[in-house]
């Protein structure tokens, strides 16, 4: 099942990226993405109101509802517009 997550950046985003870099985010999404069975087809980081675009191949709904609550949880980015 494909699925597409957007975010938007958080005010507390910058010091983690400017820290370790935007493939420290890519690494972090491939491993949470991996652990609920599924793989990181695209990720794209854009300047506006969306600013991460993830494509991810996930098992089922459960899966995508559980990215979906691992990446709000973490405080760096939010979910949808």
């Amino acid at each position: 099942m494909s699925s597409t997550f957007l975010s938007s950046n958080t005010p507390g985003w910058h010091p983690g990226v400017k820290a370790q870099g935007g493939s420290a985010r890519v690494a972090a999404a491939t491993e949470l993405i991996e652990s609920v069975g599924g793989k990181l087809d695209h990720m794209y980081f854009a300047f506006g109101d969306t600013d991460v675009y993830c494509v991810a191949d996930l098992p089922d709904n459960v899966s995508a509802v559980a990215v979906a609550q691992a990446v709000s949880a973490g405080g760096g980015l939010r979910l949808g517009r």
